[in-house]
């Protein structure tokens, strides 16, 4: 059937009549809600949305989203889980659909799956996105292609879709640009989605110092990769580099099931282009990456599952395969998916962040990591320099009262005695001692590092429940964050059906399920 422009049918699409939260999803609004998309249905089962959003424009006059269904959908009331399906740096929203190089199509593999697929646009060739939010030499977005995937689209999604709206019913997966794209959005948010999948992704960009970024560079016109605007020059901005890369953030994917295959770029495979020379070489160096991300994991003791394969380019045959592969690998996380942690740990280059229902907030003057560990109930262990407000998870007694101690040369918590707010929340600030002022891995601060052992200073929070019960607090933030914590769930909505509700805009304002996350100027 040739695409055409219509309203979306009230049995393919409907507002979401109640929506769950997956353990503490963390509230965030920072980003406005995109506007109504049109669409356009290229068959009973697929539709292609087309948002003019400001967050991507320029580089694209409008970001396109590709949705498969279920094919029981318009005659079911079930809600689904969803597979976010991300392309590669010469492809578009569509790619998914419409390649597959011999080997069977997605609409033919999935037609069996009970499994929303949501494939969105993130740029293309010299425009590709990266996923990421740009640089843009210090003037930052548009394109802010994080915001629009991870604020907007998802929001979206379990808005206008009957999706089970929860981490354990998101996994995410890409192909070489979008499998950097799927472990980056599961490293930086990894309450978000409960597995993470890459087919010859660009899981390592910093593997070789200098070396890697200066091939993205050479390379950018032809392939698409990454050039300074994306996370800036690599001798100012490193610690950017680092804060997007899947290899340098290991360790927040110690939760986070994880799937990836890649060939090694031997000829002689089973796909029809499997002796090209160019595709060969990328997948040789694609190899490369992900075995410094398998060694990254190792190190950090995060488990994995890669599966590689020799004979093998960079080229659709494989990555449908993989996807094709690792499907049991996915229904597997579906079917028992993990429990929200007793502990975790996290680490971040950004200003703020909100991970596992905790809000964090720092007070420094220059962009480095933020590591936190052994996070529950029971206390917290910072490591950095300046001071950091924390609004936590819904973990405590409303109006309950909690001593907080902390042990460290130049650390400090208050205020001392803490009382959790109607929501069972937390708010304290975490002193580091002086705010470092030098940018983390440039060459000086390397130097001060290793000339001081005390460089950075680790806090380690206990908090302790007390006997007595005070006054609820009224507000909900801490000292120097922008407030709000998680709701224990969503306010439920109705409507008709969902093409009035695409029209009307309606069901994008989900405030209480998006994350706040503000970054240094």
């Amino acid at each position: 059937m040739s695409g055409h422009r219509a309203a979306v049918p009230a049995t393919f699409l409907s507002l979401v009549t109640g929506m769950a939260l997956a353990g503490f999803a963390p509230a965030r609004a920072a980003t406005a809600p995109p506007p109504s998309p049109s669409s356009t249905w290229i068959n009973s089962r697929l539709v292609e949305l087309s948002f003019a959003d400001p967050l991507v424009d320029p580089p694209l006059a409008a970001a396109k989203v590709r949705v498969l269904l279920p094919a029981g959908y318009g005659t079911s009331t079930s809600r689904y889980p969803v597979l976010y399906l991300l392309h590669g740096a010469g492809d578009t929203a569509p790619s998914w659909t419409t390649n597959n190089d011999g080997q069977q199509s997605l609409e033919a593999f999935t037609a069996d799956k009970d499994v929303i697929v949501v494939m969105p646009d993130a740029g293309k060739d010299s425009n590709a996105g990266w996923y990421s939010n740009w640089f843009n030499h210090g003037a930052f977005g548009p394109p802010r292609w994080e915001d629009f995937h991870i604020d907007q689209l998802v929001a979206f999604t379990d808005a206008n879709f009957r999706t089970q709206a929860t981490r354990a019913g998101r996994v995410v997966a890409g192909l070489s640009m979008g499998g950097f794209g799927a472990m980056a959005d599961a490293a930086r948010h990894p309450d978000l989605f409960a597995a993470a999948l890459s087919f010859s992704g660009a899981v390592n960009t910093t593997g070789i110092p200098y070396l890697e970024p200066a091939a993205f560079m050479a390379l950018h016109d032809h392939f698409g990769t990454p050039t300074d605007a994306v996370w800036g020059s690599w001798q100012e901005q490193e610690v950017r580099w680092r804060g997007h890369n899947p290899s340098d953030l290991a360790s927040n994917l110690a939760l986070v099931p994880l799937w990836f295959a890649t060939g090694e770029g031997v000829p002689g495979g089973p796909a029809p282009d499997d002796n090209d020379p160019g595709g060969l070489a990328t997948e040789s160096a694609i190899f490369s990456m992900n075995a410094g991300f398998a060694a990254a994991l190792t190190q950090a003791g995060v488990p994995y599952t890669f599966t590689p394969y020799p004979q093998g380019g960079h080229n659709w045959w494989h990555w449908q395969n993989d996807l094709h592969q690792a499907w049991p690998f996915i229904a597997a996380v579906f079917a028992h998916p993990a429990a929200y942690p007793a502990s975790w740990s996290h680490r971040s280059m950004e200003t703020a962040f909100t991970v596992w229902g905790w809000q964090a907030t720092t007070h420094r003057d220059v962009v480095e990591f933020l590591e936190l560990a052994g996070v529950s109930s029971g206390g917290i262990t910072l490591r950095g320099s300046g001071a950091v407000s924390l609004l936590s998870a819904p973990l405590y007694r409303p109006g309950g009262a909690y001593a907080l101690s902390v042990s460290g040369a130049r650390a400090g918590a208050s205020p001392a005695t803490a009382v959790a707010d109607a929501a069972g929340r937390l708010s304290f600030d975490v002193t580091l001692g002086p705010s470092h002022s030098l940018q983390q891995y440039t060459p000086q601060e390397r130097a001060a590092e290793a000339g001081d052992p005390s460089y950075w200073e680790t806090a380690a929070v206990t908090i302790t429940p007390q006997r007595a019960v005070a006054a609820v607090p009224a507000g909900g933030g801490a000292s120097g964050s922008t407030g709000g914590g998680p709701p224990a769930a969503l306010p439920n909505t109705t409507a008709e059906g969902a093409g009035s509700a695409i029209a009307a805009g309606a069901g994008l304002v989900v405030i209480a399920s998006l994350r706040r996350r503000r970054r240094l100027p």
